[in-house]
């Protein structure tokens, strides 16, 4: 179940002065989408001005870039990506909080992660 009930809530990042914190939950359990959400906060601590499509945007690219930049094998951040845009093009709204079986498909392919 998600760490904050009936939400898709993964990571949030807090500002105080020049620090930023980033808070990572393990809500999904799964290192692809985990790394998703990393991504996307660091970009937050960057674009502060930026609503949540435009972050969006900024980090997708960037990490294509990067990626063909430096030739990287590492498949989890794609299908993580690729899951949550098939489940937003879905809409999943009377869903919130609750895993689609897209996301289950990632979850089989990746480690499951835990923070104790």
């Amino acid at each position: 179940m998600p760490f904050i009930e009936k939400s898709d809530i993964a990571a949030i990042t807090f500002q105080k002065g020049a620090v930023r914190l980033i808070f990572v939950s393990d809500i999904f359990n799964c290192e692809a989408f985990i790394f998703n959400y990393i991504l996307h906060e660091i970009t937050h601590c960057f674009f502060a001005n930026k609503d949540e499509k435009q972050i969006d945007e900024i980090y997708v690219n960037t990490y294509y870039e990067i990626k063909e930049k430096f030739n990287l094998k590492y498949k989890g951040i794609d299908d993580a990506l690729k899951a949550r845009k098939q489940c937003f093009e879905i809409n999943h709204k009377e869903r919130k909080g609750e895993f689609c079986d897209i996301k289950k498909e990632v979850f089989l392919k990746y480690k499951k992660v835990s923070f104790n």
